[in-house]
């Protein structure tokens, strides 16, 4: 179990309530949304300020750099099956797909002709 609060912690959890590993920490505002990596290696946080952060789930820490793009809150991630992309959809109307490896777009932004983004798959 994986959680994220408005304070910008992710924590990971055991099934009977232990707090597991260290927890996450993210300066980018409150974590509105998750995706755990297929290989349950890493976690990919969307912040309130538009920026994806990539985690170390047994360590807490940061991997590479802040993936920028989304100008507004960050609604939804998922990643690829077996981990190559991830894709996110914000409050700005747009998904985004990215290359985790280096935390870069990999192709041009959707633009969905809506206010907000709410879900991907």
């Amino acid at each position: 179990i994986i959680s994220a609060s408005n304070d910008g912690s992710i924590r990971k959890w055991s099934g009977d309530g232990e707090a597991v590993g260290q927890p996450c920490g993210s300066d980018g505002g409150g974590v509105i949304s998750l995706a755990v990596s297929p290989g349950q290696t890493m976690v990919a946080s969307g912040n309130a300020d538009g920026t994806i952060r990539l985690w170390n789930i047994e360590d807490g820490s940061m991997v590479g750099e802040l993936w920028t793009g989304h100008s507004i809150v960050l609604r939804c991630l998922d990643w690829s099956p077996i981990a190559l992309e991830a894709a996110s959809g914000s409050n700005d109307g747009t998904i985004r797909c990215w290359d985790p490896a280096s935390g870069h777009q990999i192709a041009s932004p959707i633009e969905t002709g809506q206010d907000w983004v709410l879900t991907i798959k």
